[in-house]
């Protein structure tokens, strides 16, 4: 396999060109038990490996962004870092899409991710 055209990361080669967020993705999957790991933990890896892959593909644009607006639980930092494993392999939610009521009100939310609707009492 010729590497001479390849940007490897942990062992792990990327075709030059490849994007940041794919680098990043391959990063994220190569790591085991991730369910396991403290917020603190999380956060760390998360901010460091934006910053690694920064630094290695050579762009920065929006890694900071990525970093100033973390998610404030462990639960939501998992969810990042699966949305962004997912979204590395394109299998990530569809962009685009919107909810709104009967009244044409704009509201916040994924629908494939929130649900409109209550569920219990």
């Amino acid at each position: 396999m010729d590497k001479s055209n390849q940007v490897c990361l942990n062992g792990y080669y990327f075709q030059s060109g490849v994007k940041p967020n794919e680098v990043l993705g391959g990063l994220f999957s190569s790591i085991p038990n991730l369910n396991y790991w403290s917020y603190e933990a999380l956060k760390e890896l998360y901010i460091e490996g934006i910053k690694m892959v920064s630094d290695v593909v050579g762009k920065t644009n929006g890694a900071q962004k990525l970093i100033f607006y973390l998610p404030f639980t462990r639960e939501g930092m998992l969810r990042r870092i699966y949305e962004t494993i997912l979204a590395s392999e394109k299998l990530s939610t569809l962009p685009g899409f919107g909810l709104s009521n009967s009244f044409g009100d704009k509201l916040k939310g994924n629908p494939e991710i929130h649900s409109i609707y209550k569920k219990g009492n």
